[in-house]
């Protein structure tokens, strides 16, 4: 004869494991939070993010994640993300190594969190820096 208690316990486990499995993230939202946004995460929201258990709980805070970086509240744009967004395809394109996704290498991260350089020159293809003209005026590089 089986024993109830095993049965009940049985249920309930079965119970336990359909109902955590019903909860739990898509893998669409477990790539967000370990995609490039990653960078920009604070470490409140990280961990906010830990108790995220649910699809629609993590459309709200994603939801209100980007909405606290708009610069212009009210209006249908919201420039911070469209900014990020742009900075990760750009990364995605350029810095992408060995089936690394390029936002995700360290130069992508750079390009991600601070964008280009203020004296990048894609016309001409090459970066450069206002410190360039000091560097070859220097008497160290004049050699005497």
């Amino acid at each position: 004869m089986r024993n109830p208690r095993n049965a009940v316990a049985a249920a309930l486990l079965t119970l336990l494991i359909a109902s955590t499995a019903s909860a739990a993230l898509s893998p669409q939202y477990t790539e967000w939070r370990n995609g490039p946004v990653q960078w920009i995460m604070t470490g409140p929201e990280k961990s906010a993010w830990k108790k995220v258990s649910s699809d629609e709980a993590a459309i709200d805070f994603i939801n209100l994640f980007w909405a606290r970086r708009d610069p212009t509240v009210g209006t249908p744009e919201n420039e911070a993300r469209d900014e990020h967004d742009a900075r990760v395809k750009h990364a995605d394109a350029t810095f992408a190594e060995r089936g690394k996704r390029g936002s995700l290498t360290d130069r992508g991260r750079v390009w991600t969190v601070l964008g280009p350089p203020p004296n990048l020159n894609l016309a001409q293809g090459r970066i450069t820096s206002t410190t360039d003209s000091y560097v070859r005026a220097s008497p160290s590089s004049s050699g005497r």
